[in-house]
């Protein structure tokens, strides 16, 4: 790890390090779990810029690092069809990286769902820096409740 941590240092020069080692498969494992900051002080939430839109996530205490990073080009092909998507339904939405890009692109009308209320008021704080907070709501519950609920509204209407 330490080889690691040197090699950011020279070549980044990074403020802050952290590391998270604490996912289910090192419990699995049996293996050490850690989550710390290793170098610097970190007062999250951090700011995170992703296809023009700005999010609040936190590093330390969040959901994986913080960020699905690797749903990035996902969220791009859904904003661009944002014109078209007026009203919009995130489940598991966690800080917004949906919902708040689809409004952020033109969505009108859009709920969040997760069941984190940490994750929501990331999500809320993510709209409000982004100018959106009027279209996104947000809604604190199970998310396969909400949608069992919905679908049996729709067969008793």
């Amino acid at each position: 790890l330490w080889p690691i941590v040197d090699a950011l240092e020279e070549v980044v020069k990074p403020k802050v390090v952290i590391i998270r080692q604490d996912t289910p498969g090192r419990k699995r494992e049996k293996a050490s779990l850690r989550r710390e900051v290793l170098k610097g002080s970190y007062q999250g939430p951090s700011e995170l810029r992703e296809h023009g839109a700005s999010f609040a996530i936190d590093l330390l205490s969040g959901q994986k690092t913080g960020w699905y990073y690797d749903h990035r080009d996902h969220r791009l092909m859904l904003a661009q069809l944002a014109s078209q998507l007026p009203r919009v339904l995130d489940v598991y939405s966690y800080v917004g990286g949906f919902g708040v890009l689809m409004a952020h692109y033109g969505s009108q009308e859009v709920l969040c769902i997760d069941s984190s209320e940490a994750a929501l008021e990331l999500l809320r704080r993510s709209a409000a820096m982004n100018a959106v907070q009027d279209r996104v709501r947000s809604l604190r519950t199970d998310a396969l409740d909400f949608l069992q609920e919905k679908m049996k509204q729709k067969t008793d209407a």
